[in-house]
């Protein structure tokens, strides 16, 4: 996340803030706002008031909070509920990134692929397969991979466009 999606973040909630507590999924967009900033027993917290529905986005905030709480297996959880629910290509990487904190690179990797297959410009999945390529030894898969996270190279047409900590962490 780069400081302008941040700000945004900011002034959107407040002016859902301002709107009162009775705006539909507020809790919910709270502990997400929590675990942005690394308040995680905030988070949790506003997390367990909120309503315990089939809105994907639940899952994905459960997800990150187990994340941010060294709980991989709790995110893994969370975020395959989120994608069975509907969470697309962010529950997909949510997942991929649970079976990353649990050393299964192997599912990461499918976890990863999902990812593309939904979302063909998202930078951390290409990072990530740009990685596991050059430690299999593929340099040329792996600077594909590296040059499309990074939006040097179209996907379909389009060029990802990462924020500057995803295009340097991919170079």
């Amino acid at each position: 996340e780069d400081a302008q999606s941040s700000q945004r973040s900011v002034a959107i909630l407040a002016r859902v803030m301002e709107r009162g507590s009775d705006v539909k999924g507020l809790t919910l967009a709270r502990a997400a706002d929590a675990a942005r900033r690394g308040d995680v027993t905030s988070a949790a917290s506003l997390l367990a008031q909120a309503p315990a529905d089939k809105d994907p986005y639940r899952g994905l905030v459960a997800g990150e909070i187990a994340l941010l709480s060294k709980q991989p297996e709790a995110a893994d959880k969370a975020f395959s509920e989120a994608l069975a629910q509907g969470g697309g290509a962010r529950a997909s990487w949510g997942v991929a990134r649970a079976l990353i904190a649990r050393e299964r690179l192997d599912d990461a990797e499918a976890s990863a692929k999902t990812t593309l297959a939904q979302s063909p410009l998202h930078s951390s999945a290409l990072t990530f397969m740009g990685r596991r390529a050059l430690a299999r030894g593929e340099t040329a898969a792996a600077l594909d991979f590296t040059r499309k996270a990074t939006g040097a190279q179209k996907v379909g047409g389009a060029s990802a466009r990462p924020s500057r900590a995803a295009r340097a962490e991919a170079w």
